[in-house]
This record gives C-alpha cells, sequence and structure tokens, in this order.
C-alpha cells in the first residue's frame, strides 16, 4: 500500500512540475488570435511555426537581434 502512495506523489509531482512546459509548448504553435480567444490549455487547432521562426531569426539578445541562430553551433 506505501508504494502505491509513493507512486502516486511521484505522478502528482510530475503532473505539477511538467504543466507550464505543455502551456508553453502548446501555446507556441498557436497564432496571436487564437492566444486571445482561447484556453491557454487547450490544443492548437492547427500548427503555427511562425513565433518559432521569428525567434530563429530577429529575438534580441541583450544588444544583438540577430535571433538565436548565432548560438546553435557555438561551443563554451
Amino acid at each position: 500500500m506505501s508504494r502505491v502512495l509513493i507512486y502516486g506523489v511521484l505522478l502528482l509531482a510530475m503532473v505539477l512540475f511538467l504543466a507550464p512546459m505543455y502551456v508553453m509548448l502548446a501555446t507556441s504553435f498557436k497564432d496571436a488570435e487564437e492566444i486571445r480567444s482561447g484556453n491557454l490549455l487547450s490544443l492548437p487547432s492547427s500548427l503555427n511555426f511562425e513565433a518559432w521562426t521569428l525567434a530563429w531569426s530577429s529575438a534580441c539578445t541583450g544588444t544583438d537581434c540577430r535571433g538565436l541562430q548565432p548560438f546553435s553551433g557555438t561551443r563554451c
């Protein structure tokens, strides 16, 4: 019985830990109108990669607005 309780607590912790990641990913594939009018927890009606391409090509990191692409091949 204690093993069931442990697995139950672990499952609950996993769901609470992964919920923000689900919202982030589900929202990133929605367009702005769907985000404004819909529920953040709902799946997107169609996949929209516009936000991903915009972040990859023109997001600002500090004073550099070349997107995230310059960091894809660098190593520390």
